[in-house]
């Protein structure tokens, strides 16, 4: 099923993700080689394993937009190095990669220190205004990424049960994580 009311009037498909409660990395390679970590072991992520070196091909769908004339970028709130994705990325044919690094140094962060989604949108918006070249852009947000050991706001959300006060806690934060991006926010969330 796909939606165009979003604003920009691109296509947006619902996806289901491979993995939960870890393995981004392995989740962003398939999506964007079409390989598949399935027979791979849990420990193997494949940015780390397979390519640790400069000027390694990685097949990739980047490439096909490449050669159809799209600017190709992939944004991540991350260390660069982190999974090697600065390598990596630039084996997949991106033509940018702003991490961490590109960013504002004050740019605003949640509790636990993931830059926040409003500000991610303001990274993306940019990078789609720099020039008028169609562009395929990947942005992975980390905003609701774990630990979830760190409240962010008084929550409404209490767990009740036979766990450990630290289960609970944690069970706590990420509902109410889930509850952020599910719903109406209390928090503004408009992009200027």
């Amino acid at each position: 099923d796909t939606d165009r009311s979003r604003g920009l009037g691109d296509v947006y498909k619902r996806q289901v993700s491979p993995r939960f409660g870890g393995g981004t990395a392995n989740v962003e390679f398939e999506a964007l080689t079409g390989l598949s970590t399935y027979f791979m072991a849990d420990n193997v992520v494949p940015y780390v394993t397979y390519w640790t070196n400069e000027d390694n091909h990685i097949p990739s769908i980047v490439q096909q937009f490449d050669k159809n004339g799209y600017e190709t970028v992939a944004i991540h709130p991350n260390d660069g190095s982190f999974y090697n994705r600065e390598i990596v990325y630039k084996d997949m044919g991106f033509d940018n990669f702003v991490s961490i690094e590109d960013m504002d140094p004050n740019i605003k962060r949640n509790k636990r220190s993931y830059v926040l989604n409003t500000e991610m949108m303001k990274v993306i918006k940019n990078e789609l205004e720099k020039n008028d070249e169609p562009k395929f852009m990947f942005a992975l947000n980390i905003e609701s990424h774990n630990p979830y050991d760190v409240k962010e706001t008084d929550a409404d959300i209490e767990i009740t049960g036979n766990i450990s006060e630290s289960a609970k806690n944690e069970a706590e934060v990420y509902s109410h994580t889930c509850l952020l991006y599910t719903s109406p926010s209390p928090r503004d969330r408009s992009v200027s």
